[in-house]
């Protein structure tokens, strides 16, 4: 049987494709997330139900001040460095910066 879209798995990898987040914050914001979670191996990446975390994830974003979100998602550094080379002061504090913005999100979150 073909599933349907609303019952369509979705790993937390393509769940941070669809809402524009990293991936380590989908699944650090999955303690909060109402639906139903799929564990199905010990260090494999959790699945959620994909409509289900779509709906829940777009109403969050939206209640936030879009403003601050591409501010966030700008900032972001989500990528590994390609190179060994120690990072700049500047990018040490724009990655502080990036993580304290998502930890405001999973606060955010937590309050709901």
């Amino acid at each position: 049987m073909k599933p349907t879209d609303d019952m369509r798995w979705i790993t937390t990898g393509e769940a941070a494709k669809i809402s524009g987040l990293s991936r380590p914050l989908v699944e650090k914001i999955l303690g909060h997330y109402p639906g139903e979670i799929r564990r199905s191996a010990v260090g494999a990446q959790p699945s959620v139900i994909a409509d289900q975390f779509d709906s829940w994830i777009k109403a969050i974003l939206a209640a936030t001040d879009p403003g601050d979100l591409d501010q966030i998602r700008a900032e972001a550094i989500l990528n590994p460095r390609p190179s060994a080379k120690a990072p700049s002061p500047q990018e040490m504090e724009a990655r502080k910066a990036s993580r304290r913005r998502a930890a405001e999100l999973v606060k955010m979150l937590s309050n709901r």
